[in-house]
């Protein structure tokens, strides 16, 4: 039987797949090598995960998706050499996550590897990227996204949500 998707058990695989890249070349630490890494460990540590999971028309394909009638959803975000882990690089992902609704998805998360070899962000910085961002006008469903940054030296999370603050 699956496990259930834990945060600790998200931030290890995102530990071990950072590991990973560092002992690799910087042109092999790209997120679609990364993905297929974070994939494998997944599936490995609690099963039942999809890939590039298409929900309906109106969301774009979600990068893993974990368990059944009540999933959890994670987009995958790695930075390699800058700025790809702030929020104005994210917005896209972030408004994707947060229109799932609950019924779909338990959790939404956003998950920002960094393997970038550069010293880490400070979650103040990197939160303060987010928290004026917002999911747009419209009339759509709106849910909070975690938000969790994994580097060698540091990882922690934080709640994004999808209205102006």
């Amino acid at each position: 039987m699956p496990k259930s998707l834990t945060h600790e058990i998200l931030k290890e695989v995102g530990r071990k797949a950072v590991r990973l890249a560092n002992t690799l070349s910087w042109k092999k630490t790209k997120e679609r090598w990364l993905h297929g890494v974070v994939l494998g460990l997944l599936e490995a540590s609690i099963g039942d995960m999809q890939s590039e999971f298409l929900f309906d028309s109106s969301i774009k394909r979600i990068d893993f998706r974990h368990g059944s009638s009540n999933p959890d959803v994670i987009e995958l975000v790695v930075r390699v050499n800058g700025g790809e882990l702030y929020g104005s690089q994210n917005i896209s992902e972030l408004k994707k996550l947060c229109k799932i609704p609950y019924s779909r998805a338990r959790r939404r998360i956003l998950l920002l590897l960094d393997a970038s070899y550069l010293s880490s962000i400070r979650k103040r910085d990197l939160k303060r990227t987010y928290s004026n961002l917002t999911a747009g006008k419209g009339r759509f469903t709106r849910n909070q996204v975690t938000v969790m940054y994994i580097h060698p030296e540091t990882e922690y999370s934080f709640r994004w949500s999808p209205f102006s603050s």
